[in-house]
């Protein structure tokens, strides 16, 4: 969910300037679709902060069409940089994959069909910078833990963590009856209290959530 005003949202579009062809018609597409996927002033954003640390290993949890993927792996491609992106639903690995192609990508760009904690048993470590953009997925804040606790693991000192999606909608305020929304709140306010990391919640679109793991 977006919670940008229309006009301003209207206003970023204007300074957008895709690295890929395919991303302007993954947007059109998503619109008329209605796929989740990051806005392009944030897949932007992300893109620069994975440049600002000169990310080689990228871990994506949350694939949707490869959207955001082909963004990460387009700002670190220039040195060799690869993302690994993970999706528990075949259809949407198809559709990803499909996309990844006709961007050009493939060589830099894995995807692993899995759930997002069976797969961080897998994976090895460790990565430059982690996108959790399942956070309106999550169905228990003990799910949220182990996440947040696994993402930390596999991520080096100095390396990133970006969760899209930590407002969810604002129901974040009023997690009464929404089991959803406590699980991200309690992910989130984890995060932004944990001892070994820098964090700070940005409210672009649904909100950013970053983090820096504290060097060694």
């Amino acid at each position: 969910m977006d919670l940008t005003l229309d006009n301003i949202s209207a206003y970023l579009r204007n300074f957008v300037r895709h690295p890929n062809p395919v991303l302007a018609d993954l947007e059109t597409d998503a619109a008329t679709r209605g796929v989740p996927i990051v806005g392009p002033w944030e897949a932007q954003l992300l893109a620069l902060l994975a440049r600002s640390v000169q990310a080689q290993r990228i871990l994506e949890l949350g694939t949707a069409t490869g959207y955001s993927a082909i963004w990460l792996a387009s700002a670190v491609a220039e040195w060799d940089g690869h993302v690994t992106t993970v999706d528990q639903d075949p259809g949407r690995v198809r559709e990803a994959q499909q996309n990844i192609d006709a961007a050009g990508l493939s060589d830099y760009i894995r995807i692993v069909q899995s759930t997002a904690l069976p797969a961080l048993q897998t994976l090895s470590g460790p990565y430059d910078l982690i996108f959790n953009d399942i956070l309106s997925y999550l169905e228990s804040v003990d799910e949220a833990q182990q996440l947040l606790n696994a993402c930390l693991q596999h991520l080096r000192p100095g390396g990133l963590l970006l969760c899209d999606n930590a407002l969810r909608g604002g129901r974040v305020l009023d997690t009464a009856t929404d089991i959803g929304a406590a699980a991200a709140k309690a992910f989130t306010e984890t995060l932004l209290q944990h001892p070994y990391v820098d964090a700070s919640l940005i409210a672009i679109r649904d909100g950013l959530l970053i983090a820096r793991k504290h060097d060694a």
